[in-house]
């Protein structure tokens, strides 16, 4: 509380702007708020300018205009490349947009069963579905495809349907 009286005193500031050191003193503290505002500024515009944006399209660049792939139409082809692997069920796509680049993330169950193994299948299957969406759409603006990768419930094969993964724990490959 004592601070607090001595900060407010008029006199104290008076007394400590009157001498050379105190000048000096509340210059280096004001030139070091300043530094730290600008950083903290700077900081902000450079994480709005490169954040990442989900979208529900990929474009593809042409000379004679822009075609537009729709996330539905990406997910028919993953579906698709991943009826090669009865062990593999995707269960949504998300895309997002850097700049002028995408990132596809397909959310799966991978049934342990399978011999192969998640590394096999994720070097076999991200080729085929890069070839895949270049081959049909023109797709080359693909920066990343990630998969996240989780363990279906015990009643999986029951109702064949995905949980999507809540928690930390769950395994995460990004390729």
């Amino acid at each position: 509380m004592e601070y607090i009286k001595l900060i407010s005193d008029p006199a104290w500031w008076k007394n400590l702007t009157g001498s050379d050191f105190g000048t000096g003193f509340i210059a280096g503290l004001a030139l070091v708020l300043f530094w730290l505002l600008l950083l903290i500024v700077l900081r902000g515009i450079i994480a709005f300018i490169f954040r990442s944006r989900r979208c529900s399209y990929v474009e593809v660049r042409r000379n004679d205009g822009n075609t537009m792939v729709n996330r539905e139409v990406i997910a028919s082809v993953v579906d698709r490349e991943l009826a090669a692997y009865p062990s593999v069920i995707a269960d949504r796509i998300v895309l997002t947009r850097k700049g002028k680049n995408y990132q596809l993330t397909v959310y799966c169950a991978y049934l342990l069963s399978d011999p192969s193994g998640i590394p096999a299948f994720c070097d076999e299957f991200k080729p085929k579905l890069l070839a895949a969406l270049e081959r049909g759409f023109g797709i080359n603006s693909l920066q990343e495809i990630r998969l996240w990768i989780c363990n279906p419930d015990e009643n999986w094969e029951a109702n064949n349907k995905v949980q999507l993964p809540t928690q930390e724990k769950d395994a995460y490959i990004g390729l």
